[in-house]
């Protein structure tokens, strides 16, 4: 079962942080209906996601967010990868801030690193922003392939 909590953002748009899996439990009409013109997605706590749950996604965004805009933050690779792979999963909004797979292939640490989109931002294109290994401080690389981890950042009709 996935959970929620509001508060007010501070453009007045609502704040939702979601706790719990992605799964064919979680009911969204709540979430997806609650009032405003904007609606602010906190996912950093949602634990998994499996097939049933990306369809009650889906299904509560297309019953409830119509003419509303969207934003998400604190988004795992995990539910990243059901962006990049279902067009409608986002809804249409905004990824405001990710966490980012990275390894180091020195000495093969690996860490997520929360990073803003806009971190993210090479005029047309989107790559990962350099990040040191805690261990031994060399540059760390992106643990997956760079076009397709950012694939929902270029829009729909993206090879």
């Amino acid at each position: 079962m996935i959970n929620f909590k509001t508060s007010q953002g501070d453009e007045g748009e609502v704040v939702v942080e979601l706790t719990g899996p992605l799964d064919e439990f979680a009911d969204l009409g709540p979430v997806f209906s609650l009032p405003g013109r904007k609606l602010h997605l906190n996912l950093e706590r949602v634990e998994r996601v499996n097939s049933m749950g990306v369809r009650n996604w889906v299904r509560a965004l297309d019953q409830h967010l119509q003419g509303r805009e969207i934003v998400f933050e604190k988004v795992k690779p995990p539910i990243l990868e059901q962006f990049n792979l279902i067009r409608r999963f986002g809804g249409g909004g905004r990824i405001l801030s990710l966490y980012i797979p990275y390894l180091c292939e020195p000495c093969g640490q690996e860490t997520l690193a929360l990073k803003s989109a806009d971190e993210c931002r090479r005029g047309d294109h989107w790559a990962c922003p350099v990040t040191k290994c805690p261990s031994c401080r060399a540059a760390m690389v992106l643990d997956d392939d760079e076009k397709e981890f950012f694939l929902y950042f270029y829009g729909p009709g993206t090879p």
